[in-house]
């Protein structure tokens, strides 16, 4: 559906506010990728849709709130599906991997992500065992609550590590 809704905004791109609908509606689609059950494809097919939605300009870095609060939604979305995507024993990279590269995009391109991709990344490395990624990106995270208070690791995120420990170490 969502790919149906990019190829009708190629055929006749509107104004601004018809942008801000279309990259609404296909953040449901992205949500949707995020939030089902964990399988092989969650995360390839939120991220071919990003993808496309940026090539589409979809995405575009604009400082207006409503536009950072939109590309917040759609990487945190993509993240989230390749944090509870399955591994691939044949891919090279696993999904927590591809979610903190992400994660390192969505940094360089100055977009803020809150506490909960944060989180859902930890998350990602601690089901796979990951215990030294899971431990480096906590430290990452508390390097950066010193200058935004929004960041400091909470109960999920050290609880999350903690569970990580307990089951793997």
């Amino acid at each position: 559906l969502a790919h149906l809704l990019l190829d009708a905004r190629d055929a006749n791109i509107g104004n601004t506010r018809d942008r801000t609908q279309y990259v609404t509606s296909v953040n449901l689609a992205l949500s949707f990728w995020a939030k089902s059950p964990p399988s092989k494809l969650n995360g390839q097919r939120a991220q071919r849709l990003m993808d496309r939605m940026e090539g589409a300009d979809l995405l575009p870095e604009n400082s207006e709130r409503r536009w950072k609060e939109l590309r917040q939604i759609s990487y945190g979305a993509v993240i989230q599906a390749h944090c509870i995507s399955i591994d691939d024993a044949n891919e090279k990279v696993d999904g927590a991997t591809k979610a903190l590269q992400l994660l390192n995009k969505m940094e360089a391109k100055n977009i803020k992500p809150p506490l909960r991709i944060y989180n859902s990344c930890i998350h990602g490395f601690a089901v796979r065992g990951m215990i030294d990624e899971s431990e480096r990106l906590l430290e990452r995270l508390e390097e950066l609550s010193e200058v935004n208070e929004g960041l400091r690791p909470d109960v999920l995120t050290c609880s999350t590590v903690l569970n990580a420990y307990l089951k793997y170490k």
